[in-house]
């Protein structure tokens, strides 16, 4: 069989795209994002592609989703090889940090921060020994240079992923 790369985050963007070469190298690939019709739109296209992919509805922001996932995905008997954490949200709004709606934050910080860690954690007896952990971040994590100040509950989310 070939390998099984789950990616969260990834009915668009860079998760799709991560999704979308991944297949074309032949692994079998599982895509999951919060949005059913989204995520059933980008497995179409991908199955277009002529790549070997299947979807899992999964919120990194909820505990309950993640558990549900997890639920269907043991369903499925299947090891993963790799399992890319991509999933991570920009709130409209997010201007100033201490301006900004007190949700913005938490809700920024739920989801790109911690939803990595409950999404490794709970799919961590379905990974594969060895296996890969990736975790997706950005250059906005950094708050210096062009990107400082720019949507700053995002960046303080990815910050706390960073490692030196």
């Amino acid at each position: 069989m070939s390998k099984v790369i789950l990616i969260t985050g990834s009915n668009k963007g860079i998760g799709y795209e991560i999704a979308r070469q991944c297949g074309k190298l032949g692994f079998y690939v599982i895509i999951s994002g919060r949005d059913e019709t989204r995520l059933k739109t980008a497995l179409g296209k991908l199955q277009k592609e002529k790549i070997n992919a299947d979807s899992l509805l999964m919120d990194v922001s909820s505990l309950e989703s993640i558990e549900k996932a997890t639920k269907e995905f043991s369903l499925k008997k299947m090891k993963i090889d790799v399992l890319v954490n991509n999933s991570g949200i920009n709130i409209k709004g997010d201007n100033q940090l201490l301006q900004n709606d007190k949700n913005i934050l938490a809700q920024t910080i739920n989801t790109n921060s911690y939803g990595p860690l409950f999404v490794s954690k709970a799919f961590l007896p379905f990974i594969r020994s060895p296996g890969r952990i990736v975790m997706i971040s950005s250059g906005g994590g950094v708050l210096n240079g062009e990107v400082a100040g720019w949507c700053p509950a995002y960046c303080v989310s990815k910050t706390l992923q960073k490692r030196k």
